[in-house]
């Protein structure tokens, strides 16, 4: 099962630090995701900062409805 994410600071450049609960953390860069039509929006700093923990699936959420699963989230922080 993977670990749930329980903390996100949006940092720059499209980067996040996610902290899990079994005590990893680290960078997760999205600059890559930002071609798919649903995270268009986050090319706006002020939107992309505008991040948060669906607390029901645990997932990074923005308001537009995007979302990254906290199986992807936890493969690809570094």
């Amino acid at each position: 099962m993977t670990p749930n994410v329980v903390d996100v600071k949006p940092l720059d450049d499209f980067n996040l630090w996610i902290k899990f609960e079994d005590g990893k953390s680290g960078k997760l860069c999205l600059e890559g995701e930002l071609k798919y039509p649903i995270f268009e929006p986050l090319k706006d700093k002020k939107f992309f900062d505008s991040v948060f923990i669906d607390p029901g699936f645990h997932a990074l959420t923005w308001t537009n409805g995007a979302d990254l699963a906290p199986e992807y989230v936890y493969e690809h922080t570094i």
